[in-house]
């Protein structure tokens, strides 16, 4: 309940070959990896920390090329019964932030680039509606929950 860590990878080929010609065969690789940590530093008090780390390959597309994301959040609870949430998250602190798209096709290879909003900063509040779990005061009512 104080700290959650999360880790994982994937990895991928495309082949694509063909017969007449062994020359337009084409091949390349896709590696991503994640790592996800939550630390809980007290009970209103919440720390997290995402990281993508892309490895792209081959020889159609020249060099070997990768691509780190980390994301940062710092949340805390506030007001009564923890109703309020304030965050504070930090996207892309490498600032690396684009999509790669590979693609091979009869007669060409592909590979497509896209930029997307660099390094930012997100100011959150949260507000929470609901009044599950929430102890009422009421003599003539009272309910309570365990999570």
């Amino acid at each position: 309940e104080i700290i959650d860590i999360v880790a994982g990878g994937r990895f991928s080929e495309s082949r694509t070959s063909y017969v007449q010609s062994s020359a337009f065969s084409q091949r390349f690789f896709t590696q991503q990896y994640f790592l996800e940590i939550d630390w809980n530093i007290t009970p209103t008090t919440r720390l997290g920390s995402t990281l993508d780390y892309d490895i792209y390959s081959g020889e159609s597309f020249g060099a070997r090329q990768t691509l780190a994301i980390w994301q940062v959040e710092c949340s805390q609870y506030i007001l009564e019964n923890q109703r309020g949430e304030i965050s504070l998250q930090v996207f892309d602190l490498l600032n690396q932030n684009q999509g790669i798209n590979r693609s091979t096709q009869l007669t060409f290879v592909e590979e497509e680039r896209i930029v997307s909003l660099g390094r930012y900063l997100l100011l959150g509040f949260t507000y929470s509606l609901s009044k599950f779990g929430l102890k009422h005061k009421s003599g003539a009512f009272k309910f309570e929950t365990n999570r």
